[in-house]
């Protein structure tokens, strides 16, 4: 299984079944709230299920109580001896309900049919991670360094706490830099300063309030940054008994 879910806060736990008419087997794997190497591997043991005939598998992902996320598969036959499947479970998917017989498969509900081939020999022969680059919530892995730079995407910053690799959530352009010179083309509001970041990718920061921005060479009017980043003007003539931060 892979998931783009955030751990613990998403999912804690993963639990799944493979049933056949009224047969049953289950397994359940808890979840390292540090963090977990993907992919995440949950054994299970077909028993007394008939291999032979038709199989559905339906995986949860839980975060306390709470059902977050279902895959379901349904194969026509399980072969002899071991085999793996790739199972996503998606937050694009989360608290997506789908009638039976389909599941959820990058936020719509399609049919849950898989062919034989879909099974691999091993856990080592199954596909690359399907996803990678999605961006749908924090990606969950795990990191050792603390305060280290645990991304190899140079448009995002993403330092390790606490075990996690937590991203800064930038959506602008993506500008390399080498100094807060090199950060000028940064769109940018008149209350936020470009600056290179320490892992070489022009960020905004946020003026303190009270900075001046914006002069309309009116004398009567001030502005003035505030919260939120925003420049509000001041009529300092007609209120001049309003403290504005930036008062001439």
């Amino acid at each position: 299984m892979w998931t783009d879910l955030e751990i613990p806060a998403q999912l804690d736990r993963i639990v799944a079944f493979l049933r056949q008419e009224t047969l049953e087997v289950d397994a359940v794997r808890p979840l390292d709230p540090r963090g977990h190497a993907q992919p995440i591997v949950l054994d299970l043991d077909a028993g007394l299920l008939d291999r032979s005939r038709e199989v559905d598998l339906v995986v949860t992902g839980f975060a306390g109580e709470v059902a977050m996320v279902e895959r379901r598969a349904r194969l026509p036959r399980l072969p002899p001896g071991e085999r793996a499947l790739a199972i996503p479970l998606e937050a694009r998917c989360a608290g997506r309900a789908c009638d039976t017989g389909w599941t959820c498969i990058h936020g719509t509900c399609e049919r849950s049919d898989l062919p034989i081939e879909a099974l691999a020999a091993s856990v080592e022969d199954l596909p690359a991670d399907p996803l990678a680059g999605v961006v749908a919530g924090r990606r969950v892995e795990g990191c050792a360094e603390e305060g280290a730079n645990c991304d190899d995407d140079p448009c995002t910053v993403a330092v390790c706490s606490d075990h996690r690799c937590n991203q800064d959530g930038w959506t602008g352009t993506c500008l390399p830099c080498t100094s807060d010179a090199d950060c000028g083309g940064l769109e940018r509001t008149p209350c936020e300063r470009p600056f290179c970041h320490p892992h070489g990718v022009c960020r905004l920061r946020s003026l303190p309030p009270g900075t001046r921005c914006d002069d309309d060479e009116d004398p009567c009017t001030v502005q003035c940054c505030r919260e939120a980043t925003i420049c509000m003007s001041f009529d300092v003539c007609g209120e001049p008994d309003v403290a504005t931060g930036c008062d001439p």
